[in-house]
């Protein structure tokens, strides 16, 4: 059932101090602690379950002096701007996720700009078997097979890749806000004050991390969801593929505004800006990022049936397939599955050479 989503209200607090409504305790005077602030955010997050969110955003890209890094990059100087419409599509219980996400503008240094009526489409779904990767790009769109076991929790990944990672608390390419915090080398808590009531507007954590500087505000009045954040990285911080060596960074997430369903706070609109400077093989190349993020429809608990979350009927017939270890086979999409274009006899006996290598690989 489609939960109505309830009018944006301005914080009420009774006192000068500040509840905890998620335990039902005041910290008075004194400042809750880093731990205390990331366990509140923790309960929080948990709360959502599975659900079903429709964003939009609009990213605008500034790159200057892209030819350091070798002439071929110089077509990526200048002001770059794209949309997207993303759909992201959360099953907790059953453990699979569905990701469609359709891009109109510059979606590629190589190609046309896209109009909004030849939006590009993608979906990266997860059965809670096998992970199909769609694309309606060429004539009949492409589709990869694969049913590797993910390195991450599955749904973390999809929280990742969403286009809202933010929302979800991920601002690293691996780790969510509160495990990088508790990985904090030093950390201080500090109050921001409201200029008229004086009521706390929110806890901020400013900490040094293996993977950079954070800034963290976390906002009581809104289940503690993180409503700001800065976040500084330097060469010797730690990235997905390890130690960044050649670009330091700054990023500024601004939440706007929150909405309400039931009794649950979610960050609904936002403003990301980020800088990125080169060093090393691209000395002086720049980009500038201003990304602007609207949630559009939150659903709790979604008929994902009704909904044709996990359907494989987007993926059109004649689509070219790939899978994984079965490089040498011509696969084609037809009536719902993967048909080999060639003898089954032979796809029989490289079956019977790549299981026992996968389940070699898994074991180790």
């Amino acid at each position: 059932m489609k939960l109505s989503i309830m009018k944006l209200r301005s914080p009420i607090a009774p006192t000068a101090f500040v509840i905890l409504a998620i335990c039902g305790f005041t910290f008075g005077d004194d400042l809750p602690t880093k731990d205390q602030l990331i366990e509140h955010y923790r309960q929080s997050q948990a709360i959502l379950g599975s659900h079903y969110v429709r964003t939009e955003m609009s990213v605008k890209n500034e790159i200057k002096n892209a030819g350091t890094g070798g002439k071929q990059y110089t077509v990526l100087d200048g002001v770059h701007e794209a949309n997207a419409e993303n759909r992201l599509f959360i099953d907790v219980e059953k453990k699979r996720f569905a990701i469609k996400r359709m891009s109109w503008g510059f979606v590629s240094p190589r190609a046309a700009i896209v109009s909004r009526a030849d939006a590009k489409d993608d979906c990266w779904m997860f059965d809670g078997t096998k992970h199909y990767y769609y694309s309606n790009a060429g004539t009949k769109g492409s589709v990869i097979i694969n049913d590797i076991e993910p390195k991450t929790n599955v749904l973390d990944e999809a929280y990742m890749n969403s286009g809202d990672q933010r929302a979800y608390g991920y601002f690293n390419e691996k780790l969510r806000i509160d495990a990088i915090l508790e990985k904090a080398t030093s950390a201080s808590v500090r109050a921001k004050y409201d200029d008229d009531t004086h009521i706390v507007k929110c806890y901020v954590v400013d900490a040094k991390t293996p993977y950079g500087k954070y800034v963290v505000s976390f906002d009581p009045s809104h289940d503690y969801n993180i409503c700001e954040l800065e976040q500084t990285i330097e060469p010797g911080d730690i990235g997905e593929g390890g130690v960044y060596k050649t670009c330091k960074s700054h990023a500024h997430y601004n939440v706007k505004e929150f909405k309400q369903l039931g009794a649950t706070w979610y960050p609904w609109q936002a403003h990301v800006s980020e800088q990125l400077t080169m060093t090393g093989t691209s000395p002086g190349m720049s980009s500038s990022i201003e990304v602007e993020i609207q949630r559009k429809e939150l659903v709790i608990n979604p008929d994902f049936d009704g909904l044709k979350a996990f359907s494989l009927s987007e993926i059109k017939d004649g689509a070219a397939v790939s899978i994984p270890g079965k490089a040498d086979v011509p696969f084609t999409w037809r009536h719902g599955q993967a048909h080999a274009d060639v003898d089954e006899n032979v796809v029989r006996t490289i079956d019977q050479t790549v299981q026992p290598k996968n389940a070699t690989t898994k074991s180790q």
